[in-house]
């Protein structure tokens, strides 16, 4: 992945956010990988099973190779847990859409919870977890500052989607969120 990254990064400077689990990172080394993340050119990490208070222990990590630490909340977060979540992460704020796991359903709107984490959230909120077209981009886009589409684009993936259609697909959730 990070070989990935680095050619990316030669010809591109979009923002690069790393989603992992956290034996791989330990395995490797913490010190190491955070190393070699910022060599390659990552922006910003997620490790979705490390939680508010174990988070504290990678900020050095996090801080020293200038990584974005994305931290996630969810629907059933409390405001006061969404605050100090929001303190402890930076980049923007991971909000999941719904409880359960990514890629298994489709979003289903929660504007309510969204709209509680936007006025609370000093960091971007972007809306992750079940978001599969560009009409849910735009519905999400509507509320929050953007959307992570991960499950849907790996299915296309593989399945063997050219890649011309995979940007088609994308460019669709990119025009969407543009719409008013």
């Amino acid at each position: 992945i990070l070989d990935d990254v680095k050619k990316i990064r030669a010809t591109s400077s979009i923002p690069l956010v790393l989603m992992g689990y956290l034996n791989p990172i330990l395995r490797f080394g913490k010190e190491r990988f955070f190393a070699a993340a910022e060599e390659a050119g990552v922006d910003g990490i997620i490790l979705p099973e490390v939680p508010l208070e174990e988070s504290a222990k990678f900020k050095p990590y996090f801080e020293k190779s200038r990584s974005a630490n994305i931290l996630l909340v969810a629907p059933t977060s409390s405001t006061s847990r969404i605050l100090a979540i929001d303190a402890a992460c930076s980049g923007f704020l991971y909000c999941v859409s719904m409880t359960g796991v990514t890629g298994s359903n489709k979003a289903q709107s929660n504007n309510g919870y969204i709209q509680n984490v936007k006025n609370n959230a000093k960091n971007p909120v972007l809306v992750g977890f079940g978001i599969t077209s560009p009409e849910d981009a735009r519905e999400y886009s509507k509320i929050a500052d953007g959307v992570i589409v991960g499950s849907a684009l790996i299915k296309r993936i593989l399945a063997g989607e050219s890649g011309d259609r995979l940007g088609k697909w994308v460019a669709g959730f990119k025009n969407q969120m543009c719409v008013s």
